[in-house]
């Protein structure tokens, strides 16, 4: 999903597989340590994590109780959901990472 936007923001398009995929894993690392430096930091974080985690046992609890087309939709659907906003996250960090080296570049 992200090769297209890979291409547009990385200069020429040249990135290998290889090193799109460890810059993936670094930004995945880095999102992970700072949400839980958040949850740390702020309760309003760990509140809604926590929330999350109970409504989680009660939609898989509904789910199991589903017929298994009905299951295989609507665990597509939450994939879908994590997959995408897994893509949201790692296009708002190199957009950030973007804006921030044309900000250092302008003040030089």
């Amino acid at each position: 999903m992200l090769d297209s936007y890979w291409k547009l923001t990385i200069k020429g398009g040249n990135m290998t597989k290889e090193y799109e995929n460890l810059v993936k894993e670094l930004i995945a690392e880095l999102l992970e340590y700072n949400f839980q430096q958040a949850i740390k930091s702020d309760p309003n974080i760990k509140k809604l994590q926590e929330r999350l985690l109970e409504l989680s046992w009660k939609v898989n609890k509904i789910i199991s109780s589903l017929d298994k087309e009905e299951k295989e939709i609507i665990e597509e659907y939450f994939d879908d959901i994590y997959n995408l906003t897994s893509e949201y996250n790692y296009i708002s960090y190199i957009s950030g990472f973007r804006d921030c080296m044309g900000l250092l570049k302008k003040l030089r």
